[in-house]
C-alpha cells in the first residue's frame, strides 16, 4: 500500500489484458481493430515532461468503439499525472 510505480513494464499487464477482454467481448475482431479501439478510445493525456500526447487505456471506451456495452462498476480518474498511455 502506497507504493506507486509507472512505466511500461507496469502497463504491460493492463494492456494483455484488455486486449483479452476485447477478443472475448467481440471474436470475429482483427487484431488491428483491437488495436485502434484501445489506442484511440481513451482520454487523450499530455505527458508534462515530454508534450507527447497519447490515449490513455480505457476499456469500456475500447469496449464502445467495438460496439459492445461496458457494464464494469469501476471508477475512472482521468486526471492522474502519471496515466498509463501507449
Amino acid at each position: 500500500a502506497g507504493i506507486e510505480q509507472s512505466g511500461t513494464s507496469q502497463a504491460t499487464p493492463h494492456v494483455a489484458g484488455a486486449v483479452a477482454v476485447l477478443a472475448a467481448a467481440n471474436t470475429s475482431q482483427t487484431i488491428d481493430q483491437r488495436q485502434a479501439a484501445i489506442t484511440g478510445s481513451g482520454p487523450s493525456i499530455t505527458d508534462a515532461r515530454n508534450g507527447v500526447t497519447k490515449h490513455r487505456l480505457d476499456l469500456c471506451a475500447a469496449l464502445a468503439a467495438a460496439s459492445r456495452a461496458c457494464t464494469g462498476a469501476g471508477t475512472t480518474n482521468h486526471n492522474r499525472a502519471n496515466a498509463t498511455t501507449l
